[in-house]
C-alpha cells in the first residue's frame, strides 16, 4: 500500500483524505492540532504546523512516503514543495511554489510575461504606501503578501484610513510586507486548469459573486459557466491564464486564476497551484468531469495520465454553489444547536451536496474572511438559471435552530 502525506487536516482537506483512502492509499496527515476534522479519517496524524518544513520532512522520512500534497491550503504549498524536493518526490518546484504563494514574487514573475495586472507596490513601509496612493487614484486594496482566504485584505477609499488598514494587514504576513494595488471594479472570473507536462487544459470558467466592500473579496456564490459574452474577452482570459502558468513555471498540477473584467478587459488578480477552496473544485468537476483532488493525488505519486484518463466524473451544463454565513441567520442567537431539513435538501432534484462545516453545538463566526462561510449548497442544472433556482429552493428549505435562512441584502442571484 502506497503512503501519502497530506499537509493540513482542516475541513477543506477532509474530502482529499477520504478520496485518497477510497483509492487504496495509506493516508498520513500533519496539522497544528490533532483536533482538526480530518485527523479522524486518516490512518495516522502528527501534530505539527503546515508551515513547519523541517518537521514535515522528518515525518515524511519516518513514514517513508510515496507522495506529498495539500488541498485548499495556500500556506502548505511551499512546505509540500520542500518535502518533495528533499525526498525526490513528484511535485511542483520550490521556486514555483514561492511564485504561486508570495504575492510579491508572483507579480514579479507575471510582469516578465507582460501580463495585464492592476498597478501595485510591495512594501513594509507606510511612506511607500502614501507614495503609491499619490500616483494612483483610489480606491485601493491592501493585502498581506503571503496570506490567503481574504485574511488581512482591505479595500480603502479614503487616504485617512490607509494607515490603520496597513497596520492590520501587515500582521497577517509572515514576511512583514503588504501589497497595495489599485482597486478595479467589475465582474470576477475564476479559471480552473489542469497542467500536464506544461500543456494547459482549461476545465471551467466561472463567475465569482461577492458581497459589498464591508465584506470585501469574500465570495458567497460561484456560478458556472461564466456569462462572458464577448469571444475576444474569453480568448484574452485564456491567453492570460496560459501565460501565467508559464510565468510561474508549473509543469504538472492544478492551477487556478482569479481575474476581474474592466470594461471587458481581463486583469489578472492572482494564480494558485493547489486545489482551490470554497467549492471551486466542485464547480470545475461538474463542468469538466475532472476531479482536481484525484488529479493531485495521481500527480504527487508521479502517475502519468492523459486528459482523457483523468475524466472520471459526470458532466453537467451548469453548476451553482451557495455559501452560508452569519448574514443568513435570522434572530440574535450566537450558537447553532440544531440544523433542520438536510435530508430533504439532499433528496431534491439537482442538489449534489449540502455541506455543514461544524459539529453541534456550534458558535457562529462573524464573516471576516472565507473561514466565516460555514455551510454550502451545491446544485447542478440544465443551465445557469436552473442551477440557481435549485440551490435557492434548497436554501429556502434549510433552517438553523428552527428558523429559516434569510437572503443576503447586498447580493443578486443572477
Amino acid at each position: 500500500m502506497k503512503k501519502i502525506l497530506i499537509i493540513g487536516a482542516g475541513i477543506e482537506q477532509v474530502p482529499a483524505i477520504k478520496i485518497a483512502k477510497q483509492m487504496g492509499l495509506h493516508v498520513i496527515v500533519s496539522d497544528m492540532t490533532l483536533n482538526a476534522p480530518g485527523v479522524r479519517f486518516s490512518d495516522s496524524a502528527y501534530e505539527i504546523s503546515t508551515t513547519d518544513l523541517e518537521g514535515n520532512i522528518e515525518i515524511a522520512k519516518k513514514e517513508k512516503i510515496d507522495g506529498v500534497m495539500t488541498v485548499c491550503s495556500e500556506t502548505a504549498v511551499p512546505t509540500v514543495a520542500g518535502v518533495a524536493e528533499k525526498l525526490n518526490l513528484h511535485s511542483y518546484s520550490v521556486d514555483t511554489a514561492i511564485k504561486a504563494t508570495n504575492k510579491a514574487e508572483m507579480r514579479k514573475a507575471l510582469s516578465v510575461k507582460n501580463i495585464n495586472m492592476s498597478p501595485y507596490a510591495v512594501t513594509d513601509n507606510f511612506d511607500e504606501i502614501q507614495e503609491f496612493t499619490q500616483k494612483n487614484k483610489g480606491p485601493w486594496v491592501i493585502k498581506p503578501v503571503d496570506s490567503s482566504g481574504q485574511r488581512g485584505t482591505y479595500i480603502i477609499s479614503e487616504k485617512a484610513a490607509l494607515q490603520k488598514a496597513f497596520k492590520k494587514s501587515i500582521k497577517f504576513s509572515s514576511t512583514n510586507a503588504v501589497l497595495i494595488d489599485k482597486y478595479i471594479e467589475g465582474p470576477e472570473i475564476t479559471v480552473a486548469m489542469q497542467v500536464i507536462n506544461k500543456k494547459v487544459h482549461f476545465l471551467a470558467i466561472s463567475d465569482r459573486i461577492t458581497l459589498d466592500e464591508n465584506y470585501f473579496g469574500i465570495a458567497i456564490r460561484h456560478l458556472g459557466p461564466s456569462l462572458i459574452k464577448n469571444k475576444k474577452t474569453e480568448f484574452s482570459i485564456i491567453e492570460i491564464c496560459r501565460k501565467s502558468v508559464e510565468a510561474i513555471g508549473l509543469v504538472d498540477g492544478v492551477a487556478t486564476c482569479e481575474l476581474i473584467l474592466d470594461n471587458e478587459i481581463p486583469i489578472l488578480l492572482e494564480i494558485a497551484i493547489r486545489v482551490p477552496g470554497g467549492y471551486k473544485r466542485e464547480v470545475a468537476m461538474y463542468l469538466s468531469g475532472i476531479d482536481l483532488i484525484k488529479t493531485t493525488i495521481w500527480n504527487c505519486l508521479g502517475e502519468e495520465k492523459t486528459i482523457g484518463e483523468i475524466k472520471t466524473e459526470n458532466v453537467y451544463p451548469a453548476v451553482s454553489v451557495k455559501l452560508v454565513t452569519d448574514l443568513n441567520l435570522k434572530g440574535n442567537f450566537k450558537t447553532i444547536n440544531t440544523v433542520e431539513n438536510i435530508d430533504e435538501v439532499l433528496k431534491m432534484d439537482g442538489i449534489k451536496a449540502c455541506n455543514i462545516h461544524f459539529d453541534l453545538p456550534f458558535d457562529i463566526p462573524k464573516l471576516k474572511s472565507s473561514v466565516g462561510r460555514f455551510a454550502a449548497i451545491i446544485g447542478v442544472g440544465e443551465n445557469r438559471q436552473d442551477a440557481i433556482d435549485k440551490t435557492e429552493k434548497a436554501f429556502n428549505l434549510l433552517s438553523f435552530n428552527g428558523l429559516p435562512l434569510v437572503e443576503y441584502t447586498n447580493y443578486h442571484t443572477v
